[in-house]
């Protein structure tokens, strides 16, 4: 047997279990954390293992009966990683045979899209859609009203409804990391408005809790449709925790919230993954991977839908007539419109200025 000193194993492993020590000491290990040790720590069960097949096969260190070590492990992990997705298809098909492959056809004419917070907002630049609306109660309207516009119509209506609008940009996130593409013929308009049409809204909730105790891997939203409150239908959707294609760990300590500590782990990282619980003869190139597009059959935007985007006639009728009604602007010398002068850097008129000497 080689002295333990000349080998990878030996060396890999000990930088391995100096920064799992590092890590046990808060005094310490705070630094550690701020730098991510505990993911990177987490690849040095494969460093060993590689430093063991090394040591075997290379150099020579230690006998070939010994290669069981490094790859019994990986031998579990994959066979265990295959009967995740034999469970992974089971639910997709049982979930595909319960859910319907349309609630209602979406009319624009007709509804007014009502959605839960926060999904309006993106669902409007993604598919084709006049209108979505979110319930807001600190509006005296009740609503909030998202539309995609052109850009000559975006300047037009700044101004509109007591400067209580906003506008973004309009984008989509592209396949690379951190890649956008925005398009800068258009612009996304918010709000205050109240939907005139039949209320076609939905709901979305989970089935089970995110903090269940223990937690589960397999997680169910519910998406609810109603028209002016009378049910129509559900949908169900899930992701399921299930373990990536190559092993990934988090091995280290880190501060905690709730509540307040000094919390070491030892755990493997589970994949998120996005089931496909749409019936099989559903039309995922035309509709998309979005429960509400497909329950209501409305199509997805392609990239040069919005290149060559054109304002919905409703959408223009309705902010022409808006514009329309702002208020000419007042001239700087207007005594009425003091802060106007004051941001064309000209004083304003105040009770002090008119005080007769």
């Amino acid at each position: 047997m080689p002295k333990l000193r000349t080998t990878f194993t030996f060396w890999t492993t000990l930088i391995f279990l100096l920064f799992v020590g590092l890590q046990y000491f808060p005094l310490t290990g705070v630094f550690l954390m701020m730098v991510g040790a505990p993911i990177w720590t987490g690849f040095f069960p494969h460093l060993i293992a590689l430093a063991i097949i090394t040591d075997i096969l290379i150099r020579q260190k230690f006998p070939r009966f010994l290669l069981v070590i490094p790859l019994f492990p990986y031998a579990v992990y994959y066979v265990f990683f295959a009967v995740d997705g034999l469970h992974i298809k089971e639910i997709e098909r049982e979930l595909q045979s319960q859910n319907p492959v349309k609630i209602i056809t979406y009319n624009p004419d007709k509804y007014a899209l009502i959605f839960p917070q926060y999904h309006a907002r993106d669902f409007v630049q993604h598919y084709k859609v006049p209108t979505s609306y979110e319930a807001n109660s600190n509006r005296p309207e009740g609503y909030t009203a998202y539309r995609i516009i052109t850009g000559d119509l975006c300047v037009q209506s700044r101004g509109i409804k007591e400067h209580s609008h906003v506008t973004s940009t309009v984008s989509w996130k592209e396949k690379a990391l951190f890649a956008y593409k925005n398009f800068t013929n258009l612009c996304k308009l918010e709000m205050p408005e109240s939907p005139t049409k039949q209320h076609l809204a939905i709901k979305i909730e989970g089935l089970s809790k995110e903090n269940d105790k223990p937690p589960q891997k397999l997680q169910k939203i519910e998406y609810s449709f109603y028209l002016n409150k009378k049910p129509l239908g559900t949908f169900t959707a899930a992701h399921y925790a299930a373990r990536p294609l190559f092993p990934k760990f988090i091995i280290g300590c880190a501060l905690i919230s709730n509540p307040p500590a000094w919390k070491c782990v030892h755990q493997l990282r589970y994949k998120k993954k996005v089931l496909n619980t749409f019936p099989k003869n559903t039309d995922l190139e035309k509709y998309g991977t979005n429960p509400i597009a497909q329950m209501l059959k409305i199509e997805k935007y392609t990239e040069s839908d919005l290149e060559s985007f054109k304002n919905y006639p409703e959408t223009e009728k309705y902010l022409k007539e808006l514009i329309a009604k702002k208020p000419v602007p007042k001239p700087c010398n207007n005594p009425d419109n003091e802060w106007g002068c004051y941001f064309n850097k000209k004083a304003p008129k105040t009770g002090d200025n008119n005080i007769e000497k």
